[in-house]
């Protein structure tokens, strides 16, 4: 199960660059004629490029604490130790 959703996580990233790459071109171009639009493909290459930064961070996220299990009371667990120094 995990494979699987993380070949799918895989497989979003892909995506989201080849959408970036395309709407760059995209705004590149219109940019260069002068269209009224460019504002508008400005933005949505700002949204996707956030997307991808949201997905690579989740993608980081799931390598990391594949090892740990967060179900657990770990994740509810507080040190004594650190409670104190605040």
């Amino acid at each position: 199960h995990l494979k699987k959703a993380w070949k799918l996580l895989i497989l979003k990233i892909d995506a989201k660059k080849s959408e970036i790459n395309e709407q760059e071109t995209e705004y590149n171009n219109s940019k260069s004629q002068g269209l009224k639009k460019n504002g508008i493909n400005r933005k949505k290459l700002q949204r996707s490029k956030e997307a991808f930064k949201k997905l690579e961070l989740q993608a980081l996220d799931r390598a990391e604490n594949k090892d740990i299990a967060l179900g657990t009371s770990k994740l509810n667990y507080l040190d004594p130790r650190i409670s104190v120094a605040w």
